[in-house]
């Protein structure tokens, strides 16, 4: 029994690590076509922020039954996400897997790492704008339906930090029952513990394409969720 729990430790160790390793998806030769960048602030906020630049789509999503929503990920017009996280901070080029549990409609996500501890994700997806005449303040519940309508997690409420004409930033209030409880309330949902945590959401209308961030539950405060929310900016791809 002891060696058993001693190879299930190794495993989910193993997975942590590699989701936190910082190796290439393609094994990119070129900096610039790496999906992931990081570089120190400037003298005044070095010492709390790490600048970090991420393209989307990061890599192609397996897609062996010809889903069409993954087929429009995979081939979304690649753009560029900028946002300054807290120091010792970084996205990892590899997928979070089964290390980070939190529920999200993202493609091609990438772990947020702390130190080499997956604390985190991030990933994209894409969207098609509405018009007619709905309120700035209710225009995100058209964007993140599938985020806001689950029986099994809700990015909701969530509260605008920044807005612009065309985009949107904000943080989200995330529940989400216990992965690894679940199975042992067969047909019983509202029997199985809830997590809590907090998650940045942000679109744009023009580029048709939002991305969210999840974070473990402890693995930051609001206020910190603000502030990456407040740096967080979606740029075409030049």
């Amino acid at each position: 029994m002891k060696r058993f729990l001693s190879v299930l430790t190794l495993l989910a160790l193993t997975a942590a690590v590699t989701a936190c390793a910082g190796v290439s998806m393609d094994e990119q030769s070129s900096s610039l076509s790496a999906p992931v960048q990081s570089a120190l602030g400037d003298a005044a906020t070095e010492a709390e922020t790490q600048a970090v630049s991420i393209i989307f789509p990061a890599y192609d999503e397996a897609n062996p039954q010809q889903v069409p929503a993954v087929d429009q990920a995979n081939s979304a017009t690649k753009f560029q996400v900028e946002m300054a996280l807290p120091a010792g901070w970084t996205v990892s080029q590899t997928p979070p897997g089964d290390v980070v549990s939190v529920p999200g409609d993202f493609y091609t996500p990438l772990s947020v790492c702390s130190g080499d501890e997956p604390i985190g994700y991030i990933g994209f997806n894409v969207f098609e704008p509405l018009g007619g005449d709905i309120p700035q303040e209710e225009y995100y519940k058209a964007v993140y339906p599938g985020l806001r309508l689950s029986s099994f997690f809700h990015w909701d409420p969530y509260t605008a930090v920044a807005t612009t004409d065309t985009a949107e930033t904000g943080v989200a209030e995330i529940w989400y029952l216990d992965p690894n409880e679940i199975d042992k309330h067969p047909g019983a949902a509202p029997d199985v513990p809830q997590l809590e945590t907090y998650g940045v959401l942000s679109y744009d209308k023009q580029l048709r394409v939002y991305i969210g961030i999840a974070f473990l539950p402890g693995a930051l405060d609001r206020a910190q969720a603000e502030a990456i929310a407040e740096s967080v900016s979606l740029s075409a791809l030049e």
